[in-house]
């Protein structure tokens, strides 16, 4: 089949950290070795240098501003429509994929049904993610229908939608039973995640993520409180940044824990590697997820996880005889579950050699070919 020209519009900005960002990026790395012609259409953040290409891809970035409340971590850019029309014409676009609700991946869609151009919409928003940056009398469940309304107004008339797991995709249909909706994996490069044996005595926690409400880092910090009381050892590494960053420093401080928790803040992607494999188990507190990157990444490196067992959480579901569910917001319950695997070194190494098994049912390449097939399916 011959090489496709895609254009993947994510309101990037380069050293992003969250998922979906790396998630496209991932899928443009590999769709450029399989022969294709992909471009980033991304946002400028002022305070970097305007790029090119990232990581090898061709990138082009717009004027952006900051989402308010989100820490300058998501950015909203502002390309016209006929901007990028002539962008779409110029770089020979066929397929338009779109990754967020935003304002720069309507004005793709816009462009791309003038230039009769196939869409391909990527679902990686639940409502809850948008609800979570509204004042707390906002956060009802009305506003809540309300921003699923526009979500699923968004990605209708799409040729094909993707979902990264099958609770996004019910979410999805139960509110429109005739959306186009495929299930593929963000999935997890097996090649590039390692294991390595963990000291026997390590009684070391991980969590990566964003210091939100939705990724509920506190409940964590709380029972790590607990979980010194009985081991003294016990470390826990937080790797991320946000908006609670500095009410849970305080907390860590009010408690005279600063030598058991660390904030790590941003990491490389060396020592982001080097966390996961020294770490005993990882930990996701987080009340929404449509997959949970991280959780894959954890499993890759053959650890055991702890998950939220929310109804709004994906994550969830990769607990499979190698580790936890603990009930949101319950940090007692949550130190009873990581105390069950720090204590049990032989339980701890079980789980970790599932999750190592567990983990290759991902292989991002298998996702990769699913997302081909979608990009000529629509063509």
């Amino acid at each position: 089949m011959k090489p496709l020209r895609i254009a993947m519009i994510c309101d990037l900005v380069p050293g992003q950290a969250g998922g979906s960002y790396i998630s496209a990026v991932r899928f443009a790395g590999l769709l450029t070795k399989k022969g294709h012609h992909v471009i980033l259409v991304g946002a400028k953040d002022s305070r970097q240098e305007p790029l090119n290409e990232y990581k090898g891809i061709p990138m082009y970035q717009f004027f952006s501003i900051p989402v308010p409340g989100s820490n300058r971590f998501y950015f909203q850019s502002f390309p016209s429509k006929n901007t990028l029309k002539k962008l779409f014409v110029k770089e020979k676009i066929e397929i338009v994929h779109t990754m967020f609700p935003s304002y720069s991946c309507l004005m793709a869609k816009r462009a791309a049904k003038e230039l009769n151009l196939p869409v391909v919409a990527h679902i990686h928003t639940q409502p809850e993610n948008i609800l979570i940056f509204l004042p707390k009398f906002l956060q009802t469940n009305f506003i809540n229908n309300l921003i699923l309304r526009y979500l699923v107004w968004f990605v209708r008339g799409a040729k094909q939608i993707i979902c990264p797991s099958e609770m996004g995709k019910k979410i999805y249909n139960d509110f429109d039973s005739t959306l186009p909706i495929k299930v593929i994996s963000n999935g997890i490069n097996m090649e590039h995640f390692y294991t390595q044996n963990t000291p026997i005595n390590s009684k070391e926690i991980l969590f990566i993520g964003r210091f939100t409400a939705e990724k509920d880092p506190e409940t964590l910090i709380k029972a790590m409180f607990e979980i010194l009381k009985s081991v003294s050892n016990a470390r826990l590494n937080l790797i991320g940044t946000g908006p609670l960053e500095k009410e849970m420093k305080t907390l860590v401080k009010l408690n005279k824990a600063e030598n058991n928790i660390n904030f790590l803040g941003k990491v490389s992607e060396e020592d982001l590697l080097k966390n996961y494999n020294s770490c005993s188990l990882f930990v996701l507190p987080s009340r929404v997820e449509l997959e949970g990157m991280v959780v894959l990444e954890a499993m890759a490196c053959g650890k055991p996880i702890i998950i939220a067992n929310s109804e709004t959480s994906a994550s969830k579901y990769f607990v499979n005889n190698n580790g936890f569910l603990f009930e949101p917001n319950d940090y007692k319950d949550l130190r009873d579950k990581v105390l069950k695997i720090l204590n049990d070194d032989s339980l701890r190494q079980q789980m970790g050699e599932t999750s190592l098994k567990n983990a290759k049912e991902y292989d991002i390449n298998k996702s990769a070919d699913k997302l081909e097939e979608v990009y000529y399916s629509v063509l």
